[in-house]
């Protein structure tokens, strides 16, 4: 879409919360995609990856909603809002996705991940550096 120079005004990224947020990382890494992860955390991309690609483009974060969507707006429209701090907004523990399911969610509701473990070395083989 981006490199088609389509560019809405505002632009909705979901990324993985459990993924460092300062290293650019994507899934899945092809040189082992015949070898499928257990994990239901192995998926998507870290809050890097998809914040520099943003800003590539030209937009400008201004919103972090849910478990991991990230909420950017044309530069343009940029001075018209503030940037929220993603180490504040970030669920990346049980205890914040519990809180934020309970504020925010339809009584019952569990995502598919909630009970997996933490993402391990062997688990972050399946993402690759961008």
């Amino acid at each position: 879409m981006l490199e088609n120079n389509y560019r809405p005004k505002l632009l909705i990224l979901e990324y993985n919360p459990f993924l460092p947020i300062d290293i650019a990382l994507s899934c899945p890494n092809t040189q082992i995609l015949n070898n499928k992860p257990s994990n239901k955390k192995v998926f998507g991309a870290s809050f890097l990856a998809m914040d520099s690609l943003a800003k590539i483009y030209g937009y400008k974060l201004i919103h972090v909603s849910g478990f991991c969507n990230l909420f950017y707006i044309r530069n343009e429209y940029a001075n018209l809002f503030t940037s929220p701090d993603i180490n504040i907004e970030l669920t990346d523990s049980k205890e914040k996705v519990i809180e934020f399911i309970r504020l925010y969610c339809q009584d019952g509701f569990e995502p598919s991940w909630m009970n997996e473990k933490s993402l391990t070395g062997n688990d972050i083989k399946y993402f690759e550096k961008v």
